[in-house]
């Protein structure tokens, strides 16, 4: 199952923004960039809004099967353990 949570919207100014959220290893890691161009930003603080809107397309994946309740109560507990930016790809062991 896909555990990324990505969202677009436009901001007052008319730029777009595009927000992604990684559930790795039980903490939770926030990235936006605002325009398709842009490179992702590592240094993401999400708002109440942005909060908001994740509980919400959590809500919206668990109707249809393709979120967890514990991505929920993770958002909903505000992930104590949530972090800016993207996990590190390990690379493969020998062998």
């Amino acid at each position: 199952m896909r555990r990324d949570v990505t969202w677009n919207e436009r901001l007052p100014d008319r730029t777009k923004r595009e927000v992604s959220v990684k559930f790795f290893g039980g903490k939770l890691f926030w990235n936006e960039r605002l325009s398709n161009d842009s490179p992702w930003s590592d240094e993401m603080t999400p708002s109440e809004e942005d909060w908001d809107r994740l509980r919400k397309e959590i809500e919206n994946r668990m109707q249809r099967g393709r979120a967890k309740q514990e991505d929920l109560d993770a958002v909903l507990k505000r992930n104590v353990g949530a972090r800016r930016g993207r996990p590190r790809q390990q690379s493969p062991g020998p062998g």
